[in-house]
């Protein structure tokens, strides 16, 4: 797993979904000894399982979702 911090003014909950939408799973973090601003701003991304090939793409996948595009 990795642990990002996303751009300013980008919201993990937002951004999650939007990757969804590409076909991919990011995770809102959900830590309580984290303040809120940095738990809406921040990602799980798991990808203990995948090979490098899918891990590139759903890189690419999770830019052009935090570029906003539908």
């Amino acid at each position: 797993q990795a642990f990002v911090t996303l751009p300013d003014g980008q919201a993990s909950g937002e951004v999650a979904a939007r990757a969804r939408r590409h076909g991919i799973g990011v995770y809102p973090v959900d830590d309580e000894h984290l303040d809120a601003a940095s738990r809406s701003a921040s990602l799980i991304l798991g990808y203990g399982t995948m090979r490098s090939s899918q891990i590139r793409d759903g890189i690419r996948r999770l830019a052009t979702a935090l570029d906003g595009a539908a």
